[in-house]
């Protein structure tokens, strides 16, 4: 990892470079990078879009711009994405990075704060504490990407390679029960019953009941759902739905119940946790810990919704069971989502 914190400011090029900045995307992602930039004295020079995304409109004060009207105006310019794309849908960014220097900040999808090169030295040292615990080559050269890109906002560094979305062996487990915190509309527990087909039981929280009845609709055998979130203790919370990465806990006006792990599983032989909790995965952990502790199951922990997640899930989970044996899989998306540890007994 040594080599990897020496890498270039990607926010400092911003600044120094002397070209014109122009933010790619509107939208929420479009708000926040105007704000990192300005709280960093980037003046933001105006805005352009994918061509299906032009229709004479502005955002911010700036006229939407086509990249060729942008390019006709700027001449050379640094590109600042501002939006998520996934997997090949990523490849039109291929007509940005083939012109201009692209800047992708990573910033909290929940929350505020940007993972740069300034929040990565100041952990430095639990960067490089996880990185000693990784327990193969794929989980280290992942790892060390991930932090390259935080580092320098250089999309390179997150190119998939084949197995990057592989669940370590053993993930898939039919010998206990299978519980899914964040289910969504049952994608990831159909993929888990196609894998461990006789897992005796599957347990499901989702608090956004458009997401829950799709999941329903699946009709997924030896199912029992919750339309609740998880977290530390039994009990209720305010919720803003919206599915997926828009909804959080703790704001908006819907209430929904809350089950803790350790509460719905107390009599359980649990064999496998996935956690995306949309930024909660402290407090469900919090409410797993007993869980976790006596059955020691598999467990998948999204680590990309909070500044640090990195590195402080990782290790939080390495406190309540140092026996784990820790691998980092990632998804191809940019910027870097869909990036979990998964910790294997």
């Amino acid at each position: 990892m040594k080599n990897v914190f020496d890498l270039p400011d990607g926010i400092e090029y911003l600044r120094t470079s002397g070209k014109k900045v122009l933010l790619y995307g509107m939208g929420n992602g479009g708000e926040k990078a105007y704000s990192l930039l300005t709280s960093r004295g980037i003046e933001v020079a105006g805005v352009f879009a994918s061509d299906g995304f032009v229709r004479g409109h502005s955002f911010l004060g700036y006229p939407v711009l086509s990249l060729s009207a942008a390019e006709e105006i700027y001449g050379d310019f640094i590109a600042v994405l501002s939006f998520a794309l996934e997997g090949r849908k990523a490849d039109i960014l291929e007509r940005v990075t083939a012109k201009h220097h692209l800047y992708t900040p990573y910033m909290a999808v929940c929350g505020e704060g940007v993972t740069d090169k300034q929040t990565v030295l100041q952990s430095r040292e639990d960067i490089e504490k996880v990185y000693s615990l990784l327990a193969d080559d794929t989980s280290r050269r992942i790892y060390e990407n991930a932090i390259a890109y935080c580092i320098t906002g250089d999309i390179s560094y997150l190119k998939h390679t084949e197995g990057d979305d592989t669940p370590p062996d053993g993930y898939f487990r039919d010998d206990g029960t299978y519980i899914d915190v964040g289910a969504y509309n049952g994608d990831t527990a159909q993929e888990y019953l196609e894998k461990a087909p006789a897992v005796p039981e599957m347990i499901c929280f989702e608090p956004d009941v458009r997401s829950y009845n799709k999941m329903l609709k699946r009709e997924l055998n030896n199912l029992t759902a919750f339309n609740a979130a998880a977290g530390r203790r039994d009990g209720e919370t305010t919720f803003s739905g919206g599915g997926g990465r828009s909804s959080s806990t703790g704001k908006g006006k819907i209430t929904v119940a809350v089950k803790s792990i350790d509460s719905v599983a107390a009599e359980k032989n649990v064999a496998c946790i996935k956690i995306d909790a949309e930024g909660d995965e402290r407090e469900v952990l919090a409410g797993a810990a007993n869980t976790i502790w006596k059955h020691s199951p598999a467990l998948n922990v999204s680590l990309y919704h909070r500044t640090g997640d990195l590195w402080e899930l990782p290790l939080l989970l390495h406190r309540v069971n140092s026996k784990y044996k820790l691998y980092i899989r990632k998804k191809e998306y940019v910027p870097m989502w869909d990036i979990s540890v998964y910790c294997m007994p």
